[in-house]
């Protein structure tokens, strides 16, 4: 599901950090603006961010436009492409999201984007934004309220942004009839896919396949199929390649969800150069055993 997000006012605070920190900050929080942006997700902002005291003695209204001084160029730059990514929020409607963070009582998924870490924004919902991997374990928290099989769907692609999924894989979590019985294992999972079985990957190459499958085994109980013929008869998936061009893909090997002889699994296959440019794994099918 998609987020809500608005910029901390007070994580701009000067007080909270050597001006030599600003930079890379800056440079974070730019990387988080770049994924919500692709995510279609909408940031806020309000006049009482622009009165913020970013470096000692100078606002940031007065701040981020004057050149005259030489210096902090490449920041002034990268905070003016940042806030014209934002848009408008009022006073009031800004302080009772801020409220409802703080006293955890969220109607609709938000957070709220930090240049600094702000502590009362922490863990365990960590709605303390200053980095992608905080933007990412946010909004696994809040795919974790997901009410239904559509619900759980949409959030997927915001959650593992190192994983495409197949046209199919929404019928197949269909089977799940009780939805919150199976929402940790499965997001645990995919996890594993998305944080973990992409580093094997690159570390190990397509070329060394059952050294990558034994690697990642360690990690999460799954197998290949074996049985190419099988293979293309049942664990075919529809994909949209990177010419927006349907195709079939098999996704032979498998997560086996709670244990060994499980009738759940999750197919996948390894990054193909022709989906995404080949930077995610494919997941083709998410629910009964095939």
């Amino acid at each position: 599901m998609k987020m809500d997000f608005i910029l901390c006012n007070e994580s701009f605070d000067a007080q909270m950090r050597n001006e030599e920190e600003l930079h890379l900050l800056l440079e974070n929080l730019s990387d988080v603006f770049r994924q919500i942006t692709i995510n279609g997700e909408s940031i806020y902002c309000n006049y009482s961010w622009y009165l913020q005291e970013i470096i000692v003695g100078n606002s940031i209204e007065s701040w981020i436009w004057d050149t005259s001084s030489g210096e902090f160029l490449t920041e002034k730059l990268l905070l003016q492409d940042l806030i014209k990514q934002t848009q408008y929020i009022e006073e009031e409607d800004y302080n009772k999201i801020v409220d409802a963070i703080k006293g955890r009582v969220i109607e609709t998924p938000s957070s709220i984007l930090c240049l600094n870490h702000i502590e009362i924004y922490n863990a365990p919902e960590n709605f303390n934004i200053h980095t992608v991997k905080d933007l990412i374990d946010a909004h696994r928290f809040f795919i974790r309220k997901s009410n239904n099989h559509s619900e759980l769907y949409e959030g997927l692609k915001y959650c593992f942004p190192s994983l495409s999924f197949g046209l199919e894989v929404a019928d197949s979590m269909s089977i799940f009839k009780q939805l919150h019985d199976f929402l940790e294992e499965i997001l645990e999972h995919l996890s594993i896919l998305n944080d973990e079985a992409m580093e094997l990957f690159h570390e190990i190459g397509i070329e060394k396949e059952s050294e990558l499958m034994k690697k990642l085994a360690t990690k999460v109980l799954c197998s290949p199929q074996g049985d190419p013929v099988y293979e293309k008869k049942y664990l075919s998936f529809s994909f949209i390649n990177n010419y927006g061009i349907q195709e079939t893909v098999v996704c032979a090997p498998h997560t086996k969800l709670f244990h060994k002889g499980s009738d759940y699994r999750i197919y996948f296959t390894w990054p193909k150069e022709n989906f995404n440019k080949g930077s995610s794994i494919l997941v083709g099918h998410i629910g009964k055993h095939l």
